[in-house]
């Protein structure tokens, strides 16, 4: 985003995380994150013509984004869910440290053998948080196993890159922070959507409150499907998409999965 935008959005946010100085802010703490991501996906689905958005959906803290676009929640309030959302992270974080590894080139049966075998030496935790692609897998779990994969998939010569957030993200270590935005999320006023959601936790349609708050929960511990979501996204007849994120990686993870491409969005900042 712009130091420039006026958006009443992006000024709200600006007051959450301490300015409008977008770059000097630190993306590794949730609280910073998660706001700046919402708003930034939807101020930019803002441009996509809605008489050309048959269905949305979203990859993580993106799925709220697609949730709001779709008319689930008003942008304030729902800025307002992704900011406690965020800080639930950030104290659950703090009780029990994690982190994030992307691993690239590793298929889900080799993924799984060394996320079990990572397991079986240090009796942590540790699990497949988002499978992105059918060479792509995000591992999220306690620091030790984090470290011992990262070792065993480096010897394997995968590649593996850190993820700066804080916290072990679609993980039974984000349980009992799941629990509590369950529990913050039921005087939330939910809405069915005006545009088809279809959940990347669930990959199918979730369209009453219910479901949704069920899926926003459940999102904190449960894994992103992106490839069976884009399954479901074409047996919709969906075969074009955008990304609508910063930069361009849910375009990037897609290039190679089946017939439903999704595109950046041009022309936009």
């Amino acid at each position: 985003m712009s130091a420039r935008t006026t958006d009443p959005l992006a000024v709200r946010l600006a007051r959450h995380i301490g300015g409008n100085d977008w770059n000097g802010h630190d993306y590794a703490d949730p609280r910073v994150f998660q706001p700046a991501l919402f708003v930034a996906s939807l101020l930019r689905a803002r441009h996509v013509d809605p008489g050309r958005v048959a269905v949305v959906l979203g990859h993580s803290m993106g799925e709220l984004a697609a949730m709001t676009y779709a008319g689930a929640l008003p942008d304030e309030d729902a800025l307002e869910v992704v900011v406690r959302r965020a800080h639930l992270c950030h104290e659950q974080n703090a009780r029990r440290p994690g982190a994030m590894v992307v691993l690239i080139g590793a298929d889900p049966a080799r993924a799984e053998w060394l996320r079990r075998s990572a397991v079986a030496r240090t009796g942590g935790v540790l699990e497949i948080a988002a499978w992105n692609n059918a060479r792509q897998v995000t591992l999220a779990g306690d620091l030790d196993s984090i470290t011992d994969v990262t070792t065993r998939a480096d010897k394997d010569g995968l590649a593996v890159v850190p993820l700066a957030i804080a916290g072990a993200y679609h993980s039974p270590l984000m349980a009992e922070a799941a629990d509590r935005f369950a529990a913050y999320l039921a005087d939330i006023p939910l809405r069915p959507p005006k545009v088809e959601v279809i959940s990347t936790i669930l990959c199918r349609t979730a369209s009453t409150p219910a479901e949704l708050r069920s899926v926003l929960a459940m999102g904190l511990v449960a894994p992103v499907r992106w490839m069976e979501s884009l399954t479901a996204a074409h047996a919709r007849g969906i075969t074009q998409g955008y990304d609508v994120g910063p930069g361009t990686i849910l375009a990037k993870l897609s290039r190679r999965h089946g017939p439903t491409r999704v595109h950046p969005l041009k022309g936009v900042s």
